[in-house]
């Protein structure tokens, strides 16, 4: 028997089974937790598909192109996933526990050129959301870092003033402070937006501002990784490239699967593993594209930066056997 309700966040209807009465999952339309309710509470008033499918089975890798429902939400997912993409649901045999946000199966192996090519079907699809979304990221966080250049040197005037010096000083550490902020919420909104595009989930601008709830993990993490990356690049560069390789995926880590503290870096040195090269063909081309779009009068970096990013995004799912929109 299906148990039948309304999400109480976007009034979107669901679906499920009555074994899973009194979870929690995610709601595809919106986003939100939501808890199935029991049996003996009133179901919603539209009508609903019953029957929905058992869950998928396992034990092949998750590029096989059968698809099935989620049982859960009833959102379309592949019949190997582990997770559904659309509302966290576990989705393995032995699963049972709160659905997470991490929609993860195998991890796999890629190749720098089906990333590549991948990627650029993507990019071309969803080229205003990418195009103005990471214009707009870039815009703003130049213009945060504004206040930083001019106010503090206007206070401390011609430096002879002690105080003056000291006030100009706290006030640049201030402003570094929130341009640091700003650029950081902008970014991990980015990452949405592009995971969104590579997964065929409806890309919109304003996901560049949705990173809220992500926002504080990812900045912890963000001057964790700059500090190891800083003093890799210190060590004769070659511990830094390899830093950034081994850990550049940790925001689609929070992002995608809900990472907490500082479990990100683990987590992306394993799903990097035995891909090093292939990532590191991946940076090679996306700084010679965006070498290519700064010599055409700086004006091409504006259209060569979002593929490129979305180079990483495309990765890191294929990385974790999740499904890359096919376009």
């Amino acid at each position: 028997m299906a148990i039948e309700f309304n999400c109480p966040h976007c009034d979107k209807s669901l679906s499920t089974s009555e074994d899973r009465a009194g979870r929690k999952a995610k709601c595809p339309g919106c986003g939100e937790v939501v808890t199935v309710p029991g049996l003996d509470q009133p179901a919603a008033e539209d009508d609903f598909e019953e029957g929905l499918p058992p869950p998928p089975p396992v034990g092949k890798m998750r590029d096989t192109r059968a698809k099935v429902a989620c049982p859960m939400c009833g959102g379309e997912v592949l019949a190997a996933a582990k997770r559904c993409k659309h509302c966290g649901e576990d989705l393995s045999p032995e699963g049972g526990g709160e659905a997470s946000s991490g929609a993860t199966g195998e991890l796999t192996k890629i190749e720098a050129g089906e990333v590549i090519g991948s990627a650029w079907k993507v990019y071309l699809k969803n080229l205003a959301p990418c195009l103005v979304g990471s214009f707009l990221v870039n815009l703003l966080s130049q213009l945060a870092t504004i206040p930083q250049q001019i106010i503090p040197g206007l206070v401390m005037g011609d430096g002879e003033d002690p105080t003056g010096v000291m006030v100009g000083l706290a006030m640049l550490l201030g402003f570094m402070a929130m341009s640091f902020c700003v650029g950081a919420f902008l970014q991990i909104g980015l990452c949405q937006l592009f995971l969104k595009a590579a997964r065929g989930e409806d890309p919109q601008i304003g996901d560049i501002f949705s990173g809220g709830k992500f926002f504080l993990r990812y900045a912890i993490s963000l001057v964790l990784f700059s500090i190891a990356f800083g003093i890799g690049m210190v060590l004769c560069i070659i511990p830094g490239i390899l830093v950034s390789c081994m850990f550049y995926p940790f925001a689609y880590v929070i992002v995608a699967e809900n990472s907490k503290g500082i479990d990100c870096f683990s987590r992306s040195q394993e799903i990097t593993k035995g891909n090093l090269l292939q990532i590191f063909v991946l940076m090679l081309a996306g700084a010679g594209i965006n070498l290519l779009g700064i010599l055409a009068l700086c004006v091409g970096a504006i259209f060569t930066l979002p593929l490129t990013l979305l180079f990483t995004a495309v990765a890191y799912l294929k990385m974790t056997g999740q499904e890359v929109v096919e376009v």
